[in-house]
Order: C-alpha cells, then structure tokens, then sequence
C-alpha cells in the first residue's frame, strides 16, 4: 500500500499515518495525509487496539480496504474589516 503507521494503545495513543511512499496507491490516491487518524479500518474501530492489532486489520482486508479518517481542518484566518468592528 506505501503507508507507515504509527502509535495504538501501547505506543502513542491514536493510530495516525506516519508516512507515505511517494508513486504508492495510497500517495497516488490523495487521500490521507501525514498525521491522519485512523479511526476504523473496514467498519471495525481502531480506537482501543493496540499498533499489531491496527497493522493485522489493515492486512486482512482483502480486496477492498476502507480508511476511516479523522483529520484536523486547516486553519483560516480571520479577517475583520472597519465596518464590522462598529
């Protein structure tokens, strides 16, 4: 797949993409990036399992394996014109 994941329980708490091998299908897709969470892996929470537990649903999968992500929105900044100060 071309991903590096890190932490679970027993390491640094949530599971999160570390890397990702450059032409890879996970780089090619464009999808995750470094410092994701993985909170599931084809319908099963990750949340709670250790980093082999993570790296043995991501192997099981088959065929078909889907990510569930949380991801930290980038931050906007804000912008105040004079007439919305009065």
């Amino acid at each position: 797949l071309g991903l590096t994941i890190s932490a679970g329980t027993d390491k640094d708490g949530k599971a999160r993409v570390a890397q990702l091998k450059v032409d890879s299908i996970i780089y090619r897709a464009d999808i995750l990036d470094i410092g994701d969470v993985v909170i599931g892996v084809n319908q099963t929470k990750t949340i709670g399992l250790k980093h082999e537990q993570v790296i043995e649903l991501i192997k099981q999968s088959g065929e078909q394996l889907i990510f569930e992500i949380e991801y930290d929105l980038p931050k906007w900044r804000t912008y105040c014109s004079s007439a919305d100060r009065s």
